[in-house]
């Protein structure tokens, strides 16, 4: 199954969600093995996003970035570099192996509708 990079964060948000609610032994060691792997490639792309924000922000004297009011500061120039290398990034598509799972098989728990479509790959019916 392919994902893009930019979907990782909403998409592991709402497994810790799912992973609040009593699911059989087997479907939480699927989801918990999908989590992994979902987890390492969103630590890679943060790797990636601190790499830009490194090349591209404005810097201090002893070479450290700007924060201002808890935001990374740019010149213009170099936001406009900065948001097309990201939106480059996140538009990465990457493969994993994962066996959908029936949404039978997740018995009477409740989801939310949002969940339910972030994770609509995860889960058939």
């Amino acid at each position: 199954m392919q994902l893009k990079l930019g979907r990782l964060e909403n998409i592991l948000l709402s497994l810790n969600n799912l992973f609040r609610k009593e699911l059989s032994v087997k479907i939480s060691y699927k989801l918990k093995k999908l989590n992994k792997i979902l987890i390492q490639e969103y630590e890679q792309l943060e790797e990636s996003r601190k790499s830009l924000i490194d090349k591209y922000a404005l810097k201090n004297d002893d070479g450290s970035v700007v924060v201002k009011d808890n935001l990374v500061q740019f010149d213009n120039d170099n936001l406009i570099l900065f948001n097309k290398d990201f939106e480059t990034l996140v538009n990465i598509d990457f493969e994993i192996d994962f066996e959908a799972i029936n949404i039978n098989d997740l018995g009477d728990i409740n989801i939310s509708p949002f969940d339910l479509m972030v994770l609509d790959e995860f889960i058939t019916d």
